[in-house]
C-alpha cells in the first residue's frame, strides 16, 4: 500500500488515517516496524502517529505482545455514540425538502419490510403538481414502486430469490406497464441495480412516474431509497429526468455522508 500524498488535507492527519484502516482491515496484531513497511511511511512518524493513537485510546497493546497494536476501546465508545445519532428520518428531511422544492416533485424515503416497501417519511413541494399522498407505513407491492425495485435489487441474491417466490403471486397489476411476471420483474431488477438507480414509468399509475436512488448507511448497505413522484413526462422526457437524476443523487449522496458512509 503506497502512500498518497495530498495537497487539501494534513499529511499527518492522512497517516494516522491510513494506520486506522490498515490495523482494522488486517485484523491481527501489527508493531511499528510492520506498520511502516506496509504503509511507506517512515518509522519515525510512524512511532510518534502509534503513541499519540494509543494516548488517546484509538490503539492499543495486543494481549501479551509487548511491541504489537490493535484497535483501541475509544472505538467502541465512538460507534456506541453513532448507534444513538438522529434517526434517519430526521437526518433525511432537510434534504428532502431542498429537493422537492428545486424540483417540484413530491419526494419519498422509503424502506422494504417483509417484502413491501413502506414510506416513513415524505416531503412534498410549496407548489406540488399533483395531490396524491401515500400514508406513511402502507405496505405497498415492490413492483408497483421505484423504491421497491431499487431496494430489491440490492438484496443478496438467496435472500431475494426467497423474498420473490413469496411475494410475486400477491403483485398488483395498477396499469398495463405495470410487471408482474417473476421473470420479467427479475430482468428489471438487474437492469436496475447496473445502472444504480430505478424509475418507475407509469406502473403505479397512468401519467405518473418516479425515480429512486439508494441511501447508505456506514457500513455501504442501502437501507433506504429516497423517491421523487410527480407528472410522467418529467420521467419521460431526457432533459427534465437528468435534472431530476441530479437533484436526487445530490441529495441521497449527502444523507448517506450524514450516516457515516464516505464512498460517494
Amino acid at each position: 500500500m503506497n502512500e498518497e500524498k495530498s495537497t487539501t488535507y494534513p499529511p499527518a492527519v492522512e497517516r494516522a488515517l491510513r494506520l486506522l484502516d490498515y490495523i482494522a482491515e488486517y485484523a491481527a496484531p501489527l508493531s511499528i516496524k510492520e506498520l511502516s513497511e506496509a504503509l511507506h511511511i517512515p518509522h519515525v512518524s510512524t512511532f510518534r502517529i502509534v503513541k499519540c493513537m494509543e494516548n488517546y485510546g484509538y490503539l492499543r497493546l495486543a494481549h501479551n505482545q509487548s511491541n504489537k497494536f490493535v484497535l483501541g476501546y475509544k472505538l467502541l465508545q465512538i460507534a456506541k455514540k453513532t448507534e444513538n445519532s438522529p434517526s434517519i428520518e430526521k437526518v433525511a428531511v432537510p434534504y428532502m425538502q431542498k429537493v422537492a422544492e428545486a424540483t417540484n416533485q413530491a419526494c419519498q424515503l422509503c424502506v422494504l419490510a417483509d417484502g413491501y416497501v413502506k414510506t416513513i417519511e415524505q416531503v412534498l413541494p410549496p407548489n406540488p403538481t399533483i395531490t396524491f399522498v401515500t400514508k406513511l407505513g402502507a405496505p405497498v407491492p415492490a413492483n408497483l414502486s421505484s423504491s421497491g425495485k431499487l431496494l430489491f435489487s440490492y438484496l443478496p441474491q438467496n435472500q431475494r430469490n426467497e423474498l420473490l417466490k413469496k411475494i410475486v403471486p400477491s403483485f398488483r397489476k395498477n396499469t398495463e406497464h405495470t410487471i408482474v411476471e417473476y421473470d420479467d420483474f427479475v430482468a428489471e431488477l438487474e437492469l436496475t441495480h447496473k445502472r444504480g438507480y430505478a424509475i418507475d414509468n407509469e406502473e403505479f399509475a397512468i401519467g405518473l412516474g418516479c425515480l429512486a436512488y439508494p441511501i447508505y448507511d456506514f457500513y455501504g448497505v442501502p437501507v433506504a431509497a429516497l423517491n421523487l413522484v410527480g407528472l410522467f413526462p418529467n420521467y419521460s422526457e431526457p432533459d427534465r429526468l437528468e435534472f431530476l437524476q441530479k437533484n436526487l443523487l445530490d441529495a441521497t449522496n449527502a444523507i448517506s455522508q450524514k450516516l457515516g458512509y464516505f464512498n460517494v
